[in-house]
């Protein structure tokens, strides 16, 4: 199972703007390593990059959440369809539980 959490933090959308930036580059840095030299170290590096990434994004929508659910939740029903559409075709889907 993998678990990605909804942090408990008090920046904003500006800061968290900021942070994806950092995050962002420190992704790209770890593909040209892996570009580079493919090896175990390198993979391991660009998952934890793109786990950084993925969770500051978490942020940004639990932000939007929080002041737009109604919004929020109208952009979940249409993202499916929408990747489908544009002919995405879907190895897998992730769950969110929401307590």
């Amino acid at each position: 199972m993998i678990l990605i959490p909804v942090l408990k933090n008090n920046r904003d959308i500006t800061e968290l703007k900021e942070k994806l930036e950092e995050e962002k580059i420190e992704l790209e840095k770890e593909i040209d390593s892996f570009e580079k030299c493919r090896n175990e170290e390198n993979a391991g590096n660009i998952v934890e990059e793109a786990l950084d990434v993925i969770q500051v994004a978490v942020g940004v929508v639990d932000i939007i959440l929080e002041n737009y659910p109604k919004e929020t939740r109208e952009k979940f029903k249409e993202h499916l369809p929408k990747l489908h559409n544009r002919g995405w075709r879907f190895k897998k889907i992730l769950s969110i539980e929401e307590s």
